[in-house]
């Protein structure tokens, strides 16, 4: 089992490298462009949600003894989460934090100014989703939610759930986005080479996954996967979204606003 703990280790930092990797390339074309309006402010806003959400969750998973009992209580094992997991979503807030201060301070970083009003969808998806977290959260103890087996409301349901709203904002978060690109019909100012790093780390953080539920239970079953639901999930979707993304890279490409394209310094334009 010791080789298989080292890759998994090896696919660990590998997918957390190429997700942390992944937030640079717009923070550094937003400069270059001295401007945001490849980013859609609506994906921006979910975007911290979803982490805030994933990083909580985490927390209680790696930290809270009361939650990891429960879960080994419920499942046989510790849940399948490393520091390198809660490193990199540490690192997803601190830079979409960064990244939301190119949009809403822009004078400060140079930017020409731009609009900062979300849609009227994603105002109330965000005012609901935090609304329901906080519901929850005062649930636990309780029977008002029958979320297990014995019709209590743990603090180890409110960590899953927030897990499960991570996932929701990653499926919803990226619809803005790829709304954005299609009124703009093009993808100048968003950075596919994340694109190419976000689908690099969801393969290695499956494997990792996969691997890692060999390691605790000796087989591979659903069941354990499924334990697993947020890192997955959040696989998964990536997956999909990428898909989405190239699609749009091939068929706008740079086929508009090329002036502003031609502004980016010749070898910063390898990232655009």
């Amino acid at each position: 089992m010791q080789f298989f703990e080292i890759i998994s280790k090896l696919f660990g930092i590998g997918y957390v490298s190429a997700w942390s990797i992944s937030f640079y390339p717009p923070l550094i074309l937003n400069y270059q462009l001295k401007s945001s309006e490849g980013i859609s402010i609506d994906f921006v806003y979910l975007n911290i949600l979803g982490y805030v959400s994933l990083v909580t969750s985490m927390l209680l998973m790696l930290f809270n003894s009361n939650v990891r009992d429960l879960y080994f209580e419920k499942n046989g094992y510790y849940p399948l989460l490393t520091n390198i997991d809660l490193l990199y979503s540490s690192h997803g807030v601190l830079l979409t934090l960064v990244t939301t201060s190119q949009l809403i301070f822009s004078e400060l970083w140079g930017f020409k100014t731009r609009s900062l009003t979300a849609k009227r969808a994603t105002k109330w998806i965000l005012i609901s989703v935090i609304t329901l977290i906080c519901l929850l959260y005062l649930c636990i103890g309780s029977e008002i939610v029958p979320f297990d087996d014995d019709g209590v409301f743990t603090l180890l349901d409110w960590a899953v759930s927030l897990s499960y709203f991570k996932i929701l904002m990653s499926c919803i978060k990226y619809i803005p986005q790829l709304l954005h690109n299609k009124r703009r019909r093009s993808i100048v100012g968003f950075s596919i080479f994340t694109i190419f790093l976000d689908l690099s780390g969801s393969i290695l953080s499956t494997l990792q996954l996969f691997l890692d539920s060999y390691i605790a239970t000796g087989t591979l079953t659903w069941d354990v996967m499924v334990q697993n639901s947020g890192k997955l999930g959040l696989s998964f979707i990536t997956f999909v979204f990428d898909a989405a993304f190239f699609y749009q890279w091939f068929i706008y490409g740079m086929n508009s606003d090329k002036s502003l394209y031609e502004s980016i310094p010749t070898p910063y334009r390898e990232i655009a």
